[in-house]
């Protein structure tokens, strides 16, 4: 059995020009072996170790691929476009972003089949119009969204901005931007999106028939405002309970749920919490003895849309509104309790530079669509945030039945592992 390919690992000492940084050597399948230069960091065990994984992972891609790496006068060390992309997305990767898996996902299915063989530095305009075109073609023929045709621009335009000016000099390949002045992918309309009435989330919330985890997960999505990552990542050293006070200053990386990265803005938010979540916090906080995640069993993330909207058909939850998709209208995820959120503080009519403060809006473009949709909807909305019901507060207060005798892990789930349907 083949030895696995793990790279070169080399550190490259500071001079005048560029700052100290490993670079990572690699063999494509014409046995050239070109170097990627790593992000600036110090000499370090950690540093060492964090690079010589990224040459494993670039080692591995490219064997898998059967790049040939290519070299030409703009370009001494230059590559093909699947090889820079690797490089690329192990920078990336050593800064922490959390979109990289989607990245990779988005350059393998829509970028890599037509431009991934070509050399990096002698991609053209002409390159660039075809991959948008093919977005385009994809869109029309309805086997990809326009959203995701934009996400695909948005890769394709910062690859190419990135081999023009890089913080990383190995990464900078090109002296032009083919993507400059190319119209990207045609957009579509917006699909509205669905939220939950305050009437709607305490029969979700007094639901027996659903888990006593899902029904105190949903309520502090909602009260809190924030990210499912945010909130697997939420501690209760985070948490100031004597103050009212909330600091939501990380969230679960995508890779690995054990590890921890800042939040999606990079800006920790603290503020004060609604009332009316303190009560449960209080409970939660007494059965945990103050220590670890405030979630302590949170389901995987990609089972909790249709797990949620499970539960909301077995609690009695069922506006047709929450669970039709189709070309105008979006059911409802997760994710939507965070939108539920902002409803809620828009319709009570809380001040626009609170709610974004709380929520971690950047651009006041976002919050304004709210707004607009506030005065239609306060006539007959409800109470916002209403008193949470106690049977939230612990098993005492709710009904014992075969659901909440099941281990947590499995009740979020809403069964096995692999499904995340509630159990018949």
């Amino acid at each position: 059995m083949p030895r696995p390919k793990k790279g070169t690992v080399q550190y490259v000492a500071a001079t005048a020009a560029t700052p100290g940084h490993y670079k990572v050597r690699v063999t494509c399948a014409d046995g050239s072996r070109p170097w990627f230069h790593l992000e600036a960091s110090e000499a370090s065990p950690k540093a060492e170790a964090l690079a010589r994984k990224q040459a494993a992972k670039l080692a591995e891609r490219v064997e898998q691929l059967g790049v040939v790496a290519t070299r030409n006068k703009r370009a001494p060390t230059g590559s093909t476009v699947s090889v820079w992309f690797e490089a690329w997305i192990a920078h990336r990767e050593a800064r922490g972003l959390s979109s990289t898996r989607d990245d990779r996902g988005r350059f393998t299915h829509h970028v890599e089949p037509l431009i991934g063989a070509q050399a990096m530095a002698e991609v053209s305009r002409k390159d660039i119009e075809a991959l948008v075109l093919a977005l385009d073609t994809k869109v029309r023929a309805g086997s990809l969204s326009w959203k995701t045709a934009t996400n695909v621009w948005a890769v394709i335009t910062k690859m190419f901005k990135d081999s023009v000016r890089s913080k990383v000099p190995g990464l900078r390949v090109r002296e032009d931007n083919p993507c400059s002045d190319v119209e990207g992918p045609d957009r579509g309309g917006q699909r509205s999106k669905a939220f939950l009435f305050p009437t709607e989330l305490l029969k979700f919330a007094e639901a027996d028939v659903v888990p006593l985890e899902w029904r105190r997960l949903v309520a502090i999505a909602v009260y809190l405002g924030a990210r499912a990552s945010e909130l697997e990542a939420l501690e209760w050293t985070d948490i100031d309970l004597e103050h009212g006070k909330v600091n939501i200053h990380q969230a679960i990386s995508r890779d690995s749920r054990d590890v921890t990265k800042s939040t999606k803005s990079d800006a920790p938010r603290t503020f004060s919490m609604e009332p009316e979540l303190m009560p449960l916090l209080r409970a939660m906080h007494a059965e945990a003895g103050g220590r670890g995640r405030v979630v302590r069993e949170m389901p995987r993330h990609r089972d909790l849309a249709e797990g949620f909207r499970d539960w909301l058909r077995k609690a009695g939850v069922d506006r047709p509104e929450l669970f039709i998709s189709d070309r105008t209208r979006l059911n409802i995820r997760f994710h939507d309790l965070r939108a539920t959120s902002v409803t809620w503080q828009t319709v009570r009519g809380d001040h626009p530079a609170i709610i974004m403060s709380r929520v971690g809006h950047e651009d006041f473009e976002t919050l304004k669509k709210y707004l607009r949709q506030a005065e239609v909807l306060r006539p007959g909305f409800g109470e916002c945030f209403p008193a949470l019901p106690p049977c939230l507060l612990g098993p005492g207060n709710v009904p014992t039945n075969r659901l909440e005798r099941a281990k947590p892990s499995k009740l979020l789930r809403g069964g096995r592992d692999s499904n995340p349907r509630p159990p018949a």
